[in-house]
């Protein structure tokens, strides 16, 4: 009588990693897909001559186990995207405050919201700055002029510039941008939505700077008479 075993299906370790010289991520069980660990609950897997198998499921649907649910996948996205959109809010204030100070050309290079006094300050010492006296002159004026504008809001020169980069750090910035003739882009221009945005999004401890944050875009928007996000 010849005996059948079940043969192991684990791969040796060398020839798997000569097959694959990156590390592949281990799923722990937090990280696992809901919908697989509902599967593996009510279908235990078990063994059919060296093929593993979920007992009960036909052939068809085992070739291609979902590994995700729908919905949860669309959850997903829609928070992914709800998440860069805040910080999409603080990059476009962080932009929109440089192209206010420097109106007539791309920035000049080293030069971020939160530095711009002290870079000015240098540039007279500074055999090499790109900058004249005159051009550091109007640079600080119209710094003085956007800083006064947003600190009646609560914008802090010496704290809010932080914060917008530790925002942006934090949730990422919109992947692409929209159609501009879009639902997607007329969304991204009312003030409401995403104040409804951010308070479902941000965590408590966030929530007042980044509506802080958003209140100041809309402001610098209602001044120069420019949508909320400039692309």
């Amino acid at each position: 009588m010849v005996c059948q075993t079940t043969p192991n299906l684990t791969l040796p370790k060398r020839g798997f990693r000569n097959r694959f010289p990156f590390q592949l991520p281990t799923l722990t069980a937090e990280y696992r897909s809901p919908a697989l660990q509902w599967k593996r609950a009510l279908c235990p897997r078990s063994r059919v001559h060296g093929q593993i198998r979920l007992a009960g499921l036909p052939a068809t649907l085992l070739a291609h186990p979902p590994l995700t649910a729908p919905d949860d996948a669309l959850s997903d996205s829609k928070q992914e995207t709800m998440e860069r959109l805040v910080g999409e809010i603080a990059f476009q204030l962080d932009r929109r405050i440089l192209s206010t100070i420097f109106p007539d050309q791309v920035r000049l290079y080293g030069f971020t919201v939160r530095n711009i006094p002290k870079k000015v300050m240098q540039s007279g010492n500074d055999p090499y700055a790109q900058i004249s006296d005159k051009q550091a002159s109007a640079i600080m004026e119209r710094y003085d002029t956007v800083m006064n504008r947003l600190k009646p809001l609560g914008y802090d020169p010496n704290a809010h510039p932080r914060i917008t980069e530790h925002v942006v750090n934090t949730f990422g910035i919109l992947r692409e941008r929209p159609e501009m003739s879009g639902a997607e882009a007329a969304s991204y221009n009312d003030i409401q939505n995403l104040r409804d945005v951010v308070k479902q999004t941000v965590p408590s401890d966030m929530h007042s700077d980044c509506m802080l944050l958003l209140n100041c875009l809309y402001q610098l928007s209602q001044d120069d008479g420019k949508p909320l996000f400039i692309w």
